[in-house]
């Protein structure tokens, strides 16, 4: 019934606070330009944290469940009363560009049980941000659709769904990176409530088959509603590098952290520095870092330096 129509499209993602690259930010942003060159209207709905990529030129939304609030009334049950004021102080974009610099935001290590809230959506302690964003979507943009980057934000879907009274369509990408890190148990909670929300979902996108069918039997997610759309590469403003292969480099671009395999790539180009053959070869690291992954990195350094 949407066939020619422009659409009203929310699209709710976490933002990175332009802190280290992320993979799916940079996806959503591409997703989000080609949408906007089809015609369609687009939002972006940062959530945490400021979005860390702008080049889609979506016209953007202030933050919701400002990362600062939402940690400090997890962690202080008395923060919980806090004045407006100071709220609004802590939800400021410097504050949180800040906060961005110093946590390891995208760790789910110490916010487990946080996580399991969020997912509990209208029933978990994050009710009133909850309550906030609803209204801001019905009164200011009014959607036809809302995008959800992941499926640890379905605990907004009911609501969405029911009170908004838009479509609902998550994309699938990462979760398991960010339940890895809980214990099984926890895992299992997770697992369950991601699937059991998933019931207010129209439609789901991944990105590969084998992702699309591991999150159908992690989800229980019926046949049928999950579409895989495979990603694609924009080339324009891109061209063949006339760099010369001598000397040999090694690039990395990624978030550098032990997770993403930095130390696999250390170890690798120490080990080929040992053959003759590769005395002059380079390694060139990019792609930044949060504030839980620098010992980590200034490790790996340490280990370069040391063996000249």
């Amino acid at each position: 019934m949407w066939r020619n129509k422009i659409l009203k499209i929310a699209y709710i993602t976490p933002g990175s606070g332009d802190n280290f690259y992320c993979q799916n930010c940079f996806r959503d942003d591409e997703l989000l330009t080609s949408l906007l060159i089809l015609g369609q209207d687009v939002r972006k709905i940062p959530m945490y944290l400021p979005s860390g990529y702008e080049k889609s030129g979506a016209q953007g939304a202030p933050v919701f469940y400002g990362a600062v609030n939402l940690y400090l009334r997890e962690k202080m049950p008395l923060y919980r009363h806090a004045p407006s004021w100071l709220e609004r102080a802590f939800d400021s974009q410097a504050v949180l560009r800040y906060a961005a610099k110093k946590s390891g935001s995208t760790s789910a290590s110490g916010l487990e049980d946080m996580t399991i809230s969020m997912l509990h959506g209208e029933e978990g302690r994050q009710a009133t941000e909850l309550d906030s964003l609803i209204q801001y979507l019905r009164d200011e943009i009014k959607p036809d659709v809302v995008h959800l980057s992941n499926a640890l934000l379905l605990g907004l879907a009911h609501r969405l769904k029911h009170d908004v009274g838009a479509r609902v369509v998550c994309s699938l990408q990462d979760e398991n990176e960010w339940v890895d890190e809980m214990d099984g148990s926890q895992q299992t909670v997770v697992w369950g409530l991601m699937g059991e929300k998933a019931r207010d979902v129209d439609v789901f996108i991944a990105t590969s088959r084998y992702y699309a069918e591991k999150s159908r039997k992690e989800l229980e997610i019926p046949e049928g509603r999950i579409e895989v759309i495979n990603g694609g590469i924009n080339l324009q403003g891109y061209e063949q590098s006339e760099l010369p292969f001598d000397p040999p480099v090694i690039g990395y671009l990624c978030r550098m952290s032990e997770y993403f395999g930095l130390g696999i790539v250390v170890d690798a180009f120490l080990e080929l520095k040992k053959d003759p053959r590769f005395k002059n070869l380079r390694l060139h690291l990019a792609g930044g870092y949060t504030g839980l992954d620098k010992p980590f990195v200034d490790k790996q350094v340490a280990r370069i330096t040391e063996q000249g």
